[in-house]
């Protein structure tokens, strides 16, 4: 099993491609780190995957703000699964991310109208790592990660 926390200050560990992803990184490194880039917009980006113990994530969507890593969306891009499954599935993913990040700092359960919102956060110094379920076009499962300069 991979110790995410070990480099939780210097960046994500990839298993494919192997790299640790600095969270420092510039967006004219990127192309030299990865190959196979999908191009979304100027500042931003998604490459596919793969992180050791999270199976719930094949791809990472990385924002830059004036050429530096300030954001990463991780997600699974083949997700087909059903809105009444996916709150259990959920539960399932953060039972993961505990084994491996630890208690989250932050856990939040609000309701609003029909709408359910799940939230855990872990904060690690200038890293932040967020991850909700949210109903945006409907139910969706977000695992983010904020770099704070």
């Amino acid at each position: 099993m991979v110790d995410y926390l070990s480099t939780i200050e210097k960046g994500l560990i990839i298993e494919n491609p192997k790299i640790v992803l600095p969270w420092n990184l510039q967006k004219k490194e990127l192309f030299d780190k990865f190959k196979d880039i999908n191009t979304v917009n100027e500042n931003y980006y998604t490459i596919k995957i793969v992180l050791a113990g999270i199976n719930f994530v094949n791809c990472a969507g990385l924002h830059f703000e004036k050429e530096k890593l300030t954001q990463i969306d991780l997600f699974d891009d083949t997700n087909s699964c059903t809105e009444t499954a996916v709150g259990k599935i959920f539960d399932s993913n953060q039972s993961v991310l505990e084994n491996l990040l630890g208690k989250p700092t932050r856990n939040k359960l609000l309701e609003k109208l029909k709408e359910v919102d799940k939230q855990y956060k872990w904060q690690f110094g200038h890293i932040t790592i967020i991850h909700k379920l949210w109903d945006r076009f409907g139910i969706e499962e977000v695992l983010k990660v904020y770099i704070n300069s």
